[in-house]
């Protein structure tokens, strides 16, 4: 949500998906449109070091990470 700020005090554009989007808007005030073209399909990823992967707090931001961006199978080619 931190990219809500930058956003928000400069002219730059940023295409992210329709729900990261929308809630950025509700952190700065910024504004969320559709692109106006078809995108190609994309996968969301999650990659951690090994090290990580019992430690609560990467834990809970892997699963936060799915919640927001749901766990869809990868588009297909």
């Amino acid at each position: 949500m931190g990219l809500a700020l930058v956003i928000a005090q400069t002219d730059l554009v940023v295409t992210l998906p329709r729900r990261a989007g929308s809630a950025m808007s509700q952190y700065a005030p910024v504004n969320a449109w559709p692109v106006p073209f078809d995108l190609p399909a994309y996968a969301v990823k999650q990659h951690w070091h090994e090290h990580q992967t019992r430690d609560p707090g990467n834990r809970w931001l892997r699963a936060l990470h799915v919640e927001v961006f749901g766990n869809q199978p990868p588009p297909a080619a």
